[in-house]
């Protein structure tokens, strides 16, 4: 009993523990039918309502100062003001992250109906979204389903065109050792781009009565790649980027015969190579996660000597790991 007590709360805890921290948004509205709507607009988002007492509404200078002031006060990320105007409402949204507000003039007088707050909670709802995804902020708010277009048409300056990228992982079928280092130069990183990578890993012995040196085996490769955004909870920033293109190896054999003949010599095999990393964005311009790479050997080499073979090189490898990308320009 004991044991199953102690496992429905540890399953308890570890669910409480996976959800997202709630983004808090201040409400400075006198209108009781508006705060319940908003409260029902943004629950989806993840995004939770701290309701403050009546507060006499700022002059349109000090605007964007009380706003900040308001969610410093209540360590919110967020503040939405609704107060009454010569021809409606006044709602007002401000986003503390990018210190921007928007204004908007509604058609309808307070106190609000249930259909008037719902659309006013909507309202609120897309232009928080706005300050976030909007560059000028002097032009409407875009719609929710507009979202995706807007940031895909972002101007291009606003988006890296240099990262810098590495990988610590295990080689899988390497004729060397089982450990790997590659390392990328990335153009254009947030979106259809061009990679190129260098690999490398320690020298090992090559194992074997016929020989006795070591084997030293790097590559070097171009690959495209495209970041592709994934659905997650919200606050999650997930990508997955599959990789592909065409990659040289190069394998150098350095040691001597068993007959006392020193044996020397590299050579290099090209490969096809697909790839993916899966990265969660840790801060701006930091993401980290997980890679894998696998080439297929379109050239596969065996080093013999005599009737003697000393090493032969599987034709499929692959380097699994952990990856850190970070922007550079």
């Amino acid at each position: 009993m004991r044991l199953l007590v102690t496992c429905v709360i540890a399953c308890v805890a570890a669910r409480v523990a996976a959800q997202p921290a709630p983004e808090w948004i201040v409400v400075a509205a006198d209108d009781p039918a508006f705060r319940g709507a908003l409260v029902e607009a943004l629950a989806p988002a993840g995004m939770t309502v701290i309701v403050v007492a009546s507060q006499d509404a700022p002059s349109v200078a000090e605007l964007s100062a009380a706003s900040r002031a308001l969610a410093d006060r209540e360590h919110a990320s967020a503040t939405v003001w609704l107060t009454p105007s010569e021809t409606g409402a006044t709602l007002v949204t401000y986003d503390r992250d990018r210190d921007r507000l928007l204004v908007r003039e509604l058609p309808f007088p307070l106190p609000l109906s249930p259909f008037q707050a719902a659309e006013a909670a909507r309202t609120a709802r897309t232009m928080l979204r706005a300050l976030r995804v909007t560059p000028d902020v002097d032009q409407p708010p875009p719609l929710e389903v507009d979202a995706p277009e807007i940031r895909a048409t972002a101007p291009a300056g606003d988006r890296p065109m240099l990262a810098a990228s590495a990988v610590l992982g295990v080689r899988v079928h390497a004729p060397d050792t089982d450990f790997g280092v590659a390392a990328s130069l990335i153009w254009r990183p947030e979106a259809l781009g061009v990679a190129f990578v260098g690999e490398i890993s320690p020298s090992s012995d090559v194992p074997g009565p016929a020989f006795v040196g070591t084997a030293i085996d790097g590559a070097v490769a171009l690959l495209a790649r495209l970041p592709l955004r994934i659905d997650a909870p919200r606050g999650l920033r997930v990508r997955v980027v599959p990789m592909a293109g065409l990659a040289l190896h190069f394998v150098r054999l350095h040691g001597e015969l068993d007959t006392q003949q020193p044996l020397h010599g590299t050579r290099m095999d090209p490969a096809a190579r697909i790839g993916a990393a899966a990265m969660y964005r840790l801060a701006s311009g930091l993401d980290l996660g997980v890679a894998i790479s696998i080439d297929a050997l379109l050239q596969r080499q065996r080093y013999v000597v005599g009737e003697t073979e000393v090493l032969e090189i599987p034709r499929f490898q692959s380097l699994i790991g952990v990856i850190a990308t970070f922007r550079v320009l």
